[in-house]
Formats: structure tokens, sequence, C-alpha cells
């Protein structure tokens, strides 16, 4: 075998340990009731996060909702469970209301976008990626994916 297949078999056996490793799960510090509020910055550091968070009133095993953030602060808003590092990984994704994206980039990766307060197939819109979906401010969550 050639140094350069034997390179390339190394780099590619690194590329999948590297895959499987898990996301870190980041905690968010602890705010005591009338000691501290919680007052965030709009700024957005580029790096994107994700906060996941129980919905109030559902089931011990419901799933954890997701929430794209522009930065720590507000990933930690509402008190989550914890925070990664990235973008969402979920299907279902909820804008940061705190925080809203001033600058795009322009990699196309759809997604469809559902207004705030709608309902029916016409609040839904695909806009080309989840930073142009959640810097309008008229998006509630987005779906990986252009609509139907």
């Amino acid at each position: 075998m050639s140094f350069s297949k034997a390179l390339i078999l190394v780099v590619c056996a690194l590329s999948l340990v590297a895959a499987q490793e898990e996301v870190e799960r980041i905690k968010c510090p602890i705010f005591k009731f009338g000691v501290s509020r919680f007052v965030c910055p709009r700024t957005v550091d580029g790096q994107g996060y994700c906060s996941f968070y129980k919905v109030e009133g559902a089931p011990a095993d419901a799933p954890l909702r997701q929430k794209a953030a522009g930065n720590p602060c507000t990933a930690c808003s509402g008190r989550p469970e914890y925070y990664i590092k990235g973008s969402c990984p979920g299907q279902t994704v909820y804008c940061d209301q705190f925080a809203r994206s001033q600058a795009c980039s322009r990699i196309y990766s759809p997604v469809c976008a559902h207004k705030n307060d709608c309902e029916g197939a016409q609040c839904n819109s695909t806009l080309s990626s989840p930073c142009v979906a959640c810097s309008t401010g008229e998006i509630e969550y987005y779906t990986h994916g252009s609509c139907n």
C-alpha cells in the first residue's frame, strides 16, 4: 500500500472517531430568584448555540424543546436544562426572541419557517437558512428542509 493511501485511511478513521464524539453539553449558571435579573446583550458571536429546555406542563418523558440562540447568555435565558455550541440538531427549532442576528451568511441551507401566531399552510414559507428565518422577528420556529 502506498504512503498516500495509508494516509487517507488514517484521516478517514480519525474523521469517523471525531464524528462519533458526543457534543459537549454546557450547564447554565444558577440564578436565585430576586437576586439577579437576566439581561443579555443583543450581540451574535457567530458560533451559534442551541438550548434545550422542558415545556411547562409537558409530561416528564416529553422530549426537550430546542431553541436557537445567538450567544451563551441568550442560550441560558429561560433556564434551559443545558445548551450546546453549534446549530440545533433536531427537526423543529424555535427562534431565540432575545438576540436576533443582524447579518447572515449566504450559505444556502433551506428551512421551512412558520410565522408567529398563525395557523394553516399559508403560515409556512421556505427561507434560505436558519439564520435568515430567525433574523426577521416574524418566525416562531423552523424545520430543516424546504416546505412541501
